[in-house]
């Protein structure tokens, strides 16, 4: 009975927090199922204590205009690093899973006019040091204590290496994808994506969040997409220290049998990509 009682009071608490975040005129801030530990290496949250960074200049190249737009896909995870799976993916790891959006996407970016940006290339490991070096050599500021090489390619990682690729390839907007966990709640289920509304690309970050929310609707409404505008103490490390537009995408729950469902089918995938195409398609528009 007070296992049943404790379900049922989590379940009031997640029901009030999502009411309150209505769509697509406001954001608000709602607390976020964090999948690792706040703060650490494989959080892709930061902490409290972080210092804001204002992000440097970048000084070339320069966006051209009427030029095709750059798009960077981060796949969440990967190398050793097989983020979250359950018994509902019926063996399979976030790691593949992302992997396999990732490609789907680029394809139909490409199919339609756009270059695209890989952030984390499956054949080849980038290195903390290679991190560090490149970062140092264009003058970045970074937080070199950050930066970890235990061969995980982590978030921070991750979004210093897109803000080297942003000076030599101009980026237009990044898209992390993501598969969320909520293991204390297996009805939690939907798209989550979140933008950080204490950067200096907050606006367009919002409206990217926006358009791939009712893109996402328009096209797969079992989904339910929500948006999340977190202060810079609460927000995703790929959110907030990039120095493009950024979002991250958290395409459905591992934990809930009907998302993990959808997320395992190769072809309910595809069509998430091309909702996710969409969404970018009306944000450049």
């Amino acid at each position: 009975m007070a296992k049943r009682i404790v379900s049922l009071v989590l379940a009031a608490v997640f029901a009030l927090s999502v009411t309150s975040c209505a769509l697509p005129s406001s954001f608000v801030r709602v607390e976020s199922e964090a999948k690792h530990t706040e703060g650490s290496p494989a959080s892709e949250h930061g902490t409290e204590t972080e210092e804001k960074k204002t992000p440097s200049e970048p000084v070339i190249p320069t966006p051209v205009p009427g030029a095709p737009k750059n798009v960077c896909i981060d796949a969440g995870h990967g190398y050793v690093d097989p983020g979250c799976t359950t018994d509902f993916l019926n063996g399979q790891f976030e790691r593949e899973l992302v992997d396999d959006m990732a490609e789907k996407l680029k394809s139909e970016l490409v199919s339609r006019g756009y270059n695209v940006v890989m952030l984390r290339d499956n054949d080849r490991y980038v290195t903390a040091a290679e991190v560090a070096d490149a970062a140092d050599a264009m003058g970045m500021e970074y937080l070199p204590e950050k930066l970890v090489d235990d061969g995980r390619f982590y978030a921070y990682n991750r979004i210093i290496w897109a803000n080297v690729l942003h000076r030599e390839t101009w980026i237009d907007a990044l898209v992390s994808i993501h598969v969320d966990s909520f293991p204390e709640m297996e009805e939690v289920h939907g798209t989550r994506i979140h933008f950080c509304r204490e950067t200096p690309y907050s606006e367009d970050s919002e409206e990217l969040c926006t358009k791939l929310v009712e893109a996402i609707d328009g096209s797969l409404p079992d989904m339910k997409p929500r948006a999340y505008g977190e202060k810079w103490s609460d927000g995703y490390i790929v959110t907030k220290h990039g120095d493009m537009p950024s979002v991250l995408v958290e395409c459905g729950f591992a934990t809930n049998e009907e998302d993990a469902k959808r997320i395992s089918d190769p072809e309910w995938r595809a069509e998430y990509a091309k909702a996710l195409a969409d969404g970018i398609d009306e944000y450049f528009d």
